[in-house]
C-alpha cells in the first residue's frame, strides 16, 4: 500500500497510558527495519471497534472508488493492506451488510458496529462511571449532531447514549459533570439550550489546526508521539477508567487496572516515513503512570534521531506537560509565593496579600510559564505541538497501534518483547502516509464544525428575534 493509494477513513480511540514509577526497562531505543511485508492471520479474530472502524472505512472507500472489483479481490486486498486475516475480514463485512449502514455509529464515517439487539445494557447503578473511550465517543457524538446540521441538546445527548450498547448508562446529574469536563456549556435558543464548546477549546483546536496546516505547508517534518499499554498475554481494549483532571487543561491519560499482572508501557514516535529507527521504548511496570523522569529522557534521547527543524505532535497528559519551573497558584503558601517572586528579582512587599502576590505573579507568567520538554526541543530548533484534550482522532497513532495490537492478539507468545518489535516492523511507511492523510481529513472536518455551529446558531437567534418583535407587535 503506497502514498498514492486509498486512504485508510478511521476513527480510532486513543489507548495511550500512564505509568507512575517504571521498573527495570527492558526495550530502549531498539533499531528495527521497517519493510517487513504485512503478513495475513489465518485466524479469526474477535476484534475490537478500532480495527473494525478500520476494515468498514477501508471497504467502504473502496467500493466506492472502484467499484468494479470482484469481491474477493476486494476482500484479499482489505486483507493485505491491514494485516488481518480474510476470513476475519469477511466475516466484518458480512456483519456491517446484514445490519446495514444505518445500524452503525457513524458521523459520515463508520465507527463500529452496534451489538445484537437482544443484549440489553446493563441496569444503571449508583457507581456513574465512564472511560476516557467513552468520553471521546460523546464528544464526538455531539460533534455528529453539527455534521448533519442539527443542533445537539442535553437531552439528545441523553438519548443516543442510551441507544449505544457500548456505552455504560449513567445518569443525568453524571453526564452534565462529564459534558463540563469535555468543556461544553449551554447556549439557548428557541426551545432548548445547544450544546456547543467552550472559547478556550475552540481556540485551542483551530490553532492547533492552524499552526499544523502551516508546517506542513512549509515542508516541515512532523512527528507524533503516543503511548499504550498491554499485558503479558494479549493487549486489552479497554483499561481505562474514569480519571479527575486536577490541573487546567491537562489530562493525567489511561489508568490500568490494580492487578497482579505485568503490564508493558509502550512509547513510540512515527511520521509519513514510518516508525523513527531506535524510537521504541518498552518496559515493564506494576504502577499506573509513566514517570516524568522516564518520559523526558526518552524524549531526549530521541530528538537526535529527528530532522532539523521538525514539528513533535503529542497529547497533552501530565508527563508531557511539566513544568520547567513551576508557576505559583492560590493553592500555594503565602511565604512560598514571595519567595518565588523574590526568586524573580520582583521586588516584595511584605504586608502585600495573596491576591497582590498573585497579581505580580500573572504579569511576569509569560516569561517563566514554560514547559520542560518543549525547552529541550528548543535547543535543537525543534517545535512541540499539543493535541487539545480528548481529540485522539488529531492523532495517527491509533491506527498504528491497531496494527500492532492485531499482531499480539493474535500470537500467544509469552516474550511480548518479541511480539512488540516484529508488530512495530508491520507497521510500513506505505500504512503511516495513510494514517497520516485520515488524521489530515479529521483536521478539515473538525476546523469547519464551527463554521456549522455558527450558521446554525444565527439562524436560531434569527427567529428568537422574529418571535419577540412580533410578541410585542401583537401586544
Amino acid at each position: 500500500m503506497n502514498g498514492s493509494k486509498e486512504k485508510i477513513n478511521s476513527l480510532l480511540f486513543n489507548e495511550s497510558t500512564n505509568v507512575d514509577h517504571p521498573e527495570t526497562p527492558v526495550v530502549q531505543n531498539v533499531e528495527m527495519k521497517l519493510l517487513l511485508p504485512v503478513k495475513k492471520n489465518q485466524k479469526r479474530l474477535l476484534l475490537g471497534s478500532g480495527e473494525k472502524i478500520m476494515i468498514i472505512n477501508l471497504y467502504k472507500y473502496k467500493i466506492q472508488n472502484q467499484p468494479d472489483m470482484k469481491y474477493e479481490v476486494l476482500m484479499k486486498s482489505l486483507s493485505t493492506e491491514t494485516g488481518i486475516g480474510l476470513q476475519t475480514i469477511k466475516a466484518t463485512v458480512s456483519e456491517y451488510k446484514r445490519t446495514k449502514e444505518q445500524k452503525y455509529k457513524t458521523t459520515d464515517t463508520v465507527m463500529s458496529p452496534r451489538k445484537s439487539p437482544s443484549r440489553k445494557k446493563n441496569p444503571p447503578t449508583n457507581n456513574d462511571k465512564i472511560d476516557d473511550f467513552g468520553k471521546i465517543a460523546i464528544r464526538q457524538k455531539i460533534h455528529a449532531f453539527w455534521f448533519r446540521r442539527e443542533i445537539p441538546t442535553f437531552h439528545k445527548i441523553q438519548q443516543v447514549i442510551m441507544d449505544d450498547p457500548d456505552l455504560p448508562n449513567i445518569s443525568q446529574r453524571f453526564l452534565k459533570r462529564v459534558l463540563k469536563g469535555l468543556n461544553f456549556e449551554y447556549f439557548k435558543i428557541t426551545q432548548d439550550s445547544a450544546l456547543i464548546e467552550t472559547e478556550d477549546i475552540v481556540s485551542w483546536r483551530r490553532h492547533y489546526i492552524e499552526d499544523i496546516r502551516r508546517y506542513r505547508s512549509e515542508g516541515r517534518m512532523i512527528y507524533y508521539i503516543d503511548e499504550m499499554c498491554v499485558n503479558a498475554g494479549d493487549c486489552p481494549s479497554n483499561v481505562w477508567t474514569d480519571t479527575e483532571v486536577k490541573s487546567r487543561s491537562l489530562s493525567e491519560g489511561m489508568k490500568i487496572p490494580t492487578t497482579k499482572e505485568k503490564f508493558m508501557m509502550v512509547v513510540h514516535i512515527g511520521s509519513t516515513e514510518g516508525f523513527v529507527e531506535g524510537g521504541l521504548l518498552c518496559f515493564e511496570s506494576k504502577n499506573n503512570e509513566i514517570n516524568n523522569d522516564t518520559f523526558y529522557e526518552w524524549f531526549c534521547g530521541v530528538l537526535p534521531r529527528l530532522n532539523d527543524n521538525c514539528i513533535i505532535v503529542m497529547d497533552n497528559a501530565s508527563y508531557h506537560s511539566v513544568k520547567k519551573d513551576p508557576i505559583p497558584t492560590m493553592d500555594w503558601k503565602k511565604n512560598d509565593v514571595i519567595e518565588w517572586l523574590v526568586s524573580k528579582n520582583c521586588v516584595i512587599d511584605r504586608s502585600m496579600v495573596m491576591c497582590e502576590l498573585m497579581q505580580m505573579v500573572n504579569e511576569i507568567r509569560p516569561l517563566y510559564d514554560k514547559y520542560l520538554i518543549d525547552e529541550e526541543a528548543l535547543k535543537t530548533k525543534k517545535v512541540v505541538l499539543r493535541i487539545p484534550p480528548y481529540h485522539n482522532e488529531l492523532n495517527p497513532f491509533e491506527l498504528a497501534w491497531s496494527v500492532v495490537k492485531n499482531h499480539i492478539k493474535k500470537n500467544k507468545l509469552t516474550n511480548i518483547q518479541k511480539l512488540l518489535n516484529d508488530g512495530v516492523q508491520r507497521v510500513t511507511p506505505d500504512m503511516w502516509s495513510n494514517f497520516v492523510s485520515h488524521t489530515i481529513k479529521e483536521e478539515d472536518k473538525l476546523y469547519n464544525i464551527e463554521y456549522i455551529s455558527d450558521e446554525l446558531l444565527d439562524a436560531e437567534l434569527e427567529v428568537m428575534e422574529s418571535t419577540r418583535a412580533t410578541s410585542v407587535f401583537s401586544d
